[in-house]
């Protein structure tokens, strides 16, 4: 699991204490951080030529550049969107295609 500084960036923006204090745990559990980098901006910049709007792109552009091969949402518009660099998938979906692999 890769954690980056768009999602600090966005949980210390969230209005709703409870939510931030449920999602920061997360952080300490990743094994991959990913700090901001021109490459991650550049990449998201061509993220959102295709239409995926710009904290997404950022989102997604720090995990393909921690070769993540998976990026988990429940955002309905990314699940409809295909990378050729990692693939946008729903947790229960994600849970589903991985479990054997445990």
């Amino acid at each position: 699991m890769t954690w980056s500084y768009m999602l600090d960036y966005e949980n210390a923006n969230n209005p709703y204490e409870d939510k931030r204090n449920a999602i920061s745990p997360w952080k300490s559990i990743a094994c991959h951080y990913c700090k901001s980098s021109n490459a991650i901006y550049t990449e998201g910049i061509k993220l959102m030529a295709s239409g995926i709007d710009s904290k997404d792109a950022l989102h997604i552009s720090c995990a393909m550049s921690a070769d993540c091969g998976y990026f988990i949402t429940t955002d309905h518009k990314l699940l409809n969107k295909e990378l050729n660099r990692i693939r946008i998938i729903n947790p229960i979906d994600f849970v589903v295609e991985t479990e054997s692999l445990i």
